[in-house]
């Protein structure tokens, strides 16, 4: 290894090069379809450059303050309760909620996704990385026990494979049928690829 290179060399003989194989590709070895990501892309850039009715996506891209129906919220000792109010009186906007490993930021998030879920809303969990989904949900699962609301979650996680790291009675459920993940009643996770399909836009209250 030349770390100052930034270089790696493996050394294999002709008799044992077929066993790297895809062990040591940076990136799958065949071709991923990026539909239908670039046309939404391109719907969003249309819209950036016209009337711009997609007010969360301008705000996000703007890194403006968020718009809260209720105006800017005062400090709040309990950052759960200050997050839930933030969270329902989001007026068409984004809410960030920042900080490194461990502080607490899927805590409050599940939390604030049952809040929404006890008003009927319908919530989108999206992220490049589906250990990352799966926390969340794992999460929502965590804070419906801790909090023991009387409420029967419906959890999809739209996943790409059979090994999705759920334990084996984990009731969240598991598809890789995007009809069955957008027949998801409360809480669905997803990829890009799942929440730019047509039939997708618009059909969740929060992501």
């Amino acid at each position: 290894m030349d770390r100052k290179a930034r270089q790696v060399t493996v050394k294999a003989g002709p008799g044992k090069d077929h066993l790297l194989g895809d062990r040591v590709n940076l990136h799958p070895d065949w071709p991923l379809d990026p539909k239908p990501i670039p046309g939404a892309l391109r719907d969003v850039i249309a819209d950036q450059c016209g009337q711009r009715a997609y007010r969360a996506v301008n705000d996000l891209l703007s890194r403006a303050a968020p718009h809260l129906k209720t105006g800017p919220l005062g400090p709040v000792a309990d950052p759960v309760a200050g997050t839930i109010a933030a969270v329902g009186a989001m007026d068409e906007t984004v809410l960030p909620i920042q900080g490194p490993p461990g502080t607490g930021k899927t805590y409050v998030t599940a939390r604030a996704i049952l809040s929404l879920v006890r008003r009927g809303a319908r919530v989108g969990v999206a992220s490049n990385s589906h250990e990352a989904i799966r926390n969340v949900l794992m999460g929502c699962l965590s804070a419906l026990e801790d909090e023991d609301l009387p409420i029967t979650l419906d959890l999809v996680h739209k996943t790409g494979g059979d090994d999705d790291g759920y334990p084996e009675d984990c009731p969240v459920r598991r598809t890789s049928s995007n009809d069955e993940a957008a027949g998801g009643r409360h809480v669905v996770g997803a990829t890009a690829w799942f929440f730019t399909r047509d039939e997708n836009v618009q059909a969740f209250d929060w992501l």
